[in-house]
């Protein structure tokens, strides 16, 4: 099955263990004003599917807008009745110039570990969270022209979450489309 990512884990962090697979992103968030009193309209929006990543561009009719862009990968597991719950969502875009990326997953998560990422058989990095809120966590992967270059070579990428009761989840993602996603985000 195209996009079928696997998810090993003994505890799966209080969600239905069974198989991931990769979901549809929706449509990136619309772009913000730069001021309260004048709202932003998004005029035209444009979505590219990379195989396991989907590609989010918006363009608003503030003046000097540039289009935005986002690449969402998102991880769901099927629970015994077959719906479909998001258990991880990685984000690649563009902040002050710069490529960064979010990974986040749901609520429940121990926050003093952190994240472990392991891109191909590269050595496993350990990532703070940055952001907690009651639905979720938030934890930043740096993505400088090294770690980029790694993520294009690697098939799957190993990212390993704590539940507050210190069993862990691991998740083996395909990184099928990464590259074409990064460059149809643009500059």
């Amino acid at each position: 099955m195209r996009g079928f990512l696997s998810a090993s884990a003994a505890a799966c962090l209080g969600f239905a263990c069974g198989p991931a697979f990769a979901q549809p992103a929706q449509p990136a968030p619309k772009a913000t004003a730069p001021s309260p009193s004048e709202s932003a309209k998004v005029r035209r929006t444009e979505t590219i599917v990379d195989d396991n990543w989907t590609v989010t561009c918006a363009q608003t009719d503030q003046g000097g807008a540039k289009r935005q862009c986002s690449a969402v990968l998102k991880i769901a597991q099927s629970d015994a009745n077959g719906a479909q719950r998001i258990v991880f969502t990685w984000v690649i875009g563009h902040q002050e110039g710069r490529l960064v990326s979010a990974l986040s997953m749901p609520s429940g998560v121990l926050i003093p570990p952190g994240v472990q990422i392991k891109i191909g058989d590269k050595e496993t990095r350990k990532l703070g969270y940055s952001l907690c809120q009651p639905d979720h966590c938030e934890a930043l992967l740096p993505l400088d022209d090294q770690t980029v270059k790694s993520l294009d070579a690697a098939a799957t990428t190993e990212v390993t979450i704590s539940a507050v009761n210190g069993a862990g989840a691991k998740f083996t993602v395909n990184m099928k489309g990464v590259t074409q996603a990064v460059a149809d985000l643009g500059k």
